[in-house]
């Protein structure tokens, strides 16, 4: 199924819920260090917009949340500051949430202050690239670094009815004791996951210290009235991916999961959705093992199935005027 979503209609309906809804809140993409902006996830950005949510985008010296609204540091590329470590503490202390999202090219071991940020709520990523293969998994895209992972059983989200697309993850380390936080795993792989040490490796070649087994792949912590959201995929959010070329996040249930978490984070229904953009499952349901069979199938569908289907038409007509 595909539904085709007009920039012009998101736009009417989030102006609606903004309107109808007492306390409006924002979404603040954070910028300075390479990370993903609305514009790089533009479908994003519709969705939010279409459900009342103010957007906006700018570095941590200059945005200025507020309490219930959302921060967004997706794929940061390289270290924040420590001027900037203190400004999300402060703004996580004032009820904003945050929103972290890596993957396995974000070059978590150069960024020690970014650790730390994460290491204040216990949360902490495990770099490495985590990798499934098809015929190890029934949770399988046809592809080792697109993963579709499944819900955990302490997630608090509904039950999503399509399947989640997480390309080029790493992993999220399972979360320390911190006074006055709670961290539970929101999705994660089966236990035959290959986590690699090297992301640049090949996906199908097993090296030393590559590890195998149940990999978390998003984590929700509650710190007060403020949650911080951890996800090891930052591609996932992005209209594409530069490295894996894959367009996910319309072409699965990631857009719906997201506004799950919104709408846990925000205490507040979020149920008008619009799935903005194009909303498409992927072409790898069904596999072959040869091109040519592929074709013959090809063929198949676009002739013998519209051929008995006049058959039947003609069929239902005849027997009408004999009635």
């Amino acid at each position: 199924e595909i539904y085709t979503i007009y920039c012009g209609e998101a736009m009417l309906i989030g102006a609606i819920s903004q309107v109808c809804t007492d306390d409006p809140a924002a979404v603040w993409f954070v910028t300075g260090h390479g990370e993903a902006t609305d514009t790089d996830c533009a479908r994003l950005t519709l969705q939010l917009q279409a459900l009342g949510f103010d957007v906006h985008n700018g570095t941590l010296a200059v945005i200025r949340p507020e309490a219930g609204d959302v921060v967004m540091l997706l794929d940061p590329r390289s270290d924040l500051t420590e001027t900037e470590v203190d400004a999300l503490k402060g703004f996580v202390s004032s009820g904003v949430h945050l929103t972290i999202a890596c993957g396995a090219d974000t070059p978590l071991a150069a960024m020690p202050q970014f650790n730390t940020l994460c290491s204040l709520y216990g949360l902490r990523y495990t770099p490495g690239w985590a990798v499934e293969h098809t015929d190890e998994s029934a949770f399988y895209v046809d592809r080792p670094e697109l993963l579709s992972p499944v819900l955990a059983d302490s997630n608090v989200m509904a039950e999503l009815p399509g399947r989640l697309i997480l390309p080029r993850a790493c992993a999220i380390a399972a979360p320390e004791i911190r006074p006055g936080v709670t961290a539970s795993r929101l999705l994660v792989t089966s236990s035959r996951t290959t986590l690699k040490a090297d992301a640049s490796a090949d996906a199908y070649a097993v090296s030393s210290g590559d590890v195998s087994g149940q990999m978390t792949l998003a984590m929700m912590a509650e710190n007060g009235d403020s949650h911080i959201l951890l996800l090891a995929s930052a591609d996932m959010l992005r209209d594409e991916s530069s490295l894996t070329g894959a367009s996910v996040i319309d072409a699965s249930e990631n857009l719906a999961f997201i506004t799950a978490c919104l709408e846990h984070m925000t205490d507040r229904s979020l149920s008008p959705t619009l799935d903005a953009g194009v909303k498409q499952l992927p072409a790898q349901l069904i596999s072959f093992d040869s091109a040519h069979h592929q074709q013959i199938v090809s063929i198949l569908m676009l002739t013998l199935l519209p051929g008995l289907l006049l058959i039947i038409m003609a069929a239902v007509l005849i027997r009408r005027r004999r009635m």
